[in-house]
């Protein structure tokens, strides 16, 4: 049996790194994803990837891989075409796992749409591919692609995490950055009069925080009180506020933290697409979002939960992982 360390997905296919180091992948592999040659033809079943090789991060992007080696080395595979693989040159695909040249000892990695985030042992983030929205963090000055690493001017950062096309990030002074896309307010900086943020701006509130996470378009945060606050678009109740995704759009972006007022003593905020986790000091676990319909966890069956509601999982564990997936 897999002991699982961390799964990541996006979209259509999912890897899944266990304890041992181990990679494991299916799913969708058209653009060479899943790290192995099908000719372009799915994978149904787990694979294992590259045994030489153990690994201690994964993250996956649409359709691209990118990974740590225990060594603290990257690795990248997949879809190429805007450089998210961080290889010297823009390929269409690359199918096997391949070495990023990049000096440095990095931590960990994670994937957006069409873009990658590493970050090193010192605290320095790390980004390379589509930068049309600024999800990059480097400024237009440096274009729409961008295919080999490049650091961005942060403060030391201990936390990050990769949305659509937007990027949260927390310091070590536990203070908020933020760039990208903010068409649905998933910037978390109060306003939408900015539509896209090429460098990082710090988040104006007066909290520090120990966590971060996000979907597709919403984040959640933890603070040193262990309140969790939600921000971006509520799409299917996925920022806890109590409102349906049947609502006008405009009542559904929220561009500035809200407090989820019911919760307390939290330890660990998670999101997937369209969904949210918060696990409490107990042990117990608490969700919104998305479709939940689909599992049996919530004594309501309903396809929109908007407010986060206990789980009942009984001896099994919950782990989301990209477009709704969970390992349970």
């Amino acid at each position: 049996m897999i002991k699982l360390r961390r799964p990541c997905g996006h979209y259509d296919h999912t890897v899944i790194l266990d304890t041992d180091g181990q990679l494991y992948a299916c799913g969708e592999n058209e653009n060479g994803q899943i790290g192995i040659q099908t000719n372009g033809k799915p994978v149904k079943k787990f694979v294992t990837l590259s045994k030489k090789t153990r690994f201690i991060s994964v993250g996956a992007g649409y359709e691209h891989t990118i990974a740590v080696a225990e060594d603290h080395s990257l690795w990248s595979w997949g879809k190429n075409s805007f450089g998210q693989l961080g290889l010297p040159t823009i390929d269409a695909l690359v199918i096997q796992p391949s070495q990023i040249p990049l000096q440095g000892c990095f931590v960990s990695v994670d994937a957006g749409t069409e873009y990658s985030l590493a970050l090193d042992k010192d605290g320095g983030l790390w980004s390379f591919g589509e930068n049309a929205d600024g999800t990059l963090g480097l400024g237009k000055e440096n274009g729409a692609i961008v295919c080999v690493p490049q650091k961005i001017e942060l403060p030391t950062i201990t936390q990050y995490a990769a949305g659509n096309s937007s990027v949260l990030a927390l310091d070590s002074n536990g203070d908020l950055w933020t760039w990208g896309d903010n068409f649905l307010g998933q910037l978390g900086i109060g306003s939408l009069d900015i539509k896209n943020q090429s460098v990082p701006i710090k988040i104006q509130i007066d909290q520090k925080f120990t966590q971060v996470s996000s979907g597709l378009n919403h984040k959640l945060v933890l603070d040193i009180n262990r309140r969790v606050w939600s921000f971006g678009y509520n799409s299917c109740g996925c920022l806890g506020l109590g409102i349906s995704g049947e609502c006008e759009e405009r009542f559904l972006i929220h561009p500035a933290p809200v407090l989820i007022e019911e919760l307390h003593n939290i330890v660990q905020v998670t999101c997937s697409a369209c969904s949210s986790f918060v696990n409490d000091e107990s042990g117990s676990v608490w969700g919104c979002g998305l479709d939940f319909s689909l599992f049996d966890v919530f004594s309501i069956q309903d396809n929109e939960v908007t407010k986060f509601t206990k789980l009942d999982l009984g001896d099994r564990d919950l782990m989301p992982c990209g477009s709704s997936l969970f390992f349970c």
